[in-house]
This record gives C-alpha cells, sequence and structure tokens, in this order.
C-alpha cells in the first residue's frame, strides 16, 4: 500500500467529522506502517503492554478478557476500526487483554512513541487524538446501552449488516461471547431468521 493509497483511506474513514489539507493527509500517512497479518494471528498476549495503535483496512480481529477460565470476547473490530487496547497504551500498564485477528488481515500501525510524539507535539495530532477518544467514547457507549436495551437477534443483524462476511469469518463461540449469550442461543437466532427467510 503506497503513501497515497494511505492517504485516502485515512480522507475517507474520518471524512464524515473532520478535513484535512493533503499536506496534512501525508502527514499522517508517512507515519503509518502497513501490516499484513496471518489468520488467526494473536498481536497482543494476555498481561502484556499495548504498543501500537492499529486501525483495519481489511478483514477483522477482536479483544479478548478471561473470565473464570472462559475467553470473553469484549470488542469485534472490522474496516475502518481501531484494533488496540487503548487504556493500556495510555496508561503504560500491563492488561489481561489479547487481540487476535480472525483472518488475513491488512493493518495500519502506529507506533506508541510516534503516536505521543504526534499527538503531544503537533495541533493536527491533538486533533486526531481527541476525535479519535470522541468516537471510541461514542461507540462504546452506544454498545453498552444497545446491550441493555436491545435483543441479541436485532444486536446480531446490526452487526452482520455492518460486516456481511462475520458468519464466514467469525466463529460462532466468538460471536455469541461479544452478544452475551450461549452458542446455543445463537445458533436458534440463526435458524429463526433462516425460517423467516423461508
Amino acid at each position: 500500500m503506497k503513501p497515497h493509497e494511505i492517504k485516502t483511506f485515512i480522507e475517507n474513514m474520518f471524512s464524515e467529522y473532520i478535513h484535512f489539507s493533503e499536506s496534512e493527509l501525508f502527514e499522517i500517512a508517512n507515519m503509518l506502517q502497513v501490516k499484513h497479518v496471518k489468520k488467526n494471528s494473536i498481536i497482543k498476549k494476555y498481561n502484556e503492554q499495548e504498543n501500537h495503535i492499529r486501525i483495519i483496512i481489511d478483514g477483522c480481529g477482536g479483544v479478548f478478557y478471561m473470565r473464570n477460565d472462559t475467553e470473553i470476547c469484549m470488542y469485534i473490530s472490522f474496516p475502518n476500526d481501531y484494533l488496540n487496547d487503548y487504556y493500556s497504551l495510555v496508561s503504560g500498564k500491563s492488561t489481561d487483554s489479547q487481540i487476535k485477528v480472525f483472518t488475513d488481515s491488512t493493518i495500519l500501525i502506529l507506533s506508541k512513541k510516534d503516536f505521543f510524539d504526534f499527538t503531544t507535539n503537533t495541533e493536527l495530532g491533538k486533533k486526531l487524538r481527541l476525535l479519535s477518544a470522541e468516537l471510541a467514547f461514542f461507540d462504546r457507549q452506544q454498545s453498552y446501552v444497545d446491550f441493555l436495551t436491545v435483543s441479541a437477534t436485532e444486536r446480531y443483524l446490526r452487526l452482520l449488516k455492518r460486516y456481511p462476511k462475520l458468519n464466514q469469518h467469525v466463529d460462532n463461540k466468538v460471536i455469541a461471547s461479544y452478544l452475551g449469550i450461549a452458542p446455543q442461543s445463537l445458533c436458534r437466532i440463526k435458524k429463526n431468521l433462516l425460517h423467516k427467510e423461508l
């Protein structure tokens, strides 16, 4: 992926929220690295510090925590989403999260050092960091509200609308964990939806 392609990707990703000049876009693009990651790769292990900001270009991945010896999927990231442990990145602490990709994925990467240099010492960086934090907050808040007020079926359908290849790329167990239901319940949801289509 060439710098001008990265530039276009970043411009499209944030176009709804912010307008960049050409020089700003190239400044951002030149800091980012493109990494191709194999299916099922673990890119942050449990009890490690987060050292990167990642944005998915193609593919999908998730953030996991352990609870009573069971792996829980807290977040699923799709193209144009961040895929990192932001708390660990900012606090400098190790956390009990693991991050992995579900498919062969292409990811934009910014090192922790470059991230803090950029977001501390430049006005553009400060602006982007604030915007990214706000978007992440809104996304997490909406997910929490949906979890409390929307049925598992509707949440599954929204996930499927956002990423039509969901069932091809993500295991039922992971999807069910993210939705907060048992895998058997997800199978029933899929079965009921299939019957409605017939």
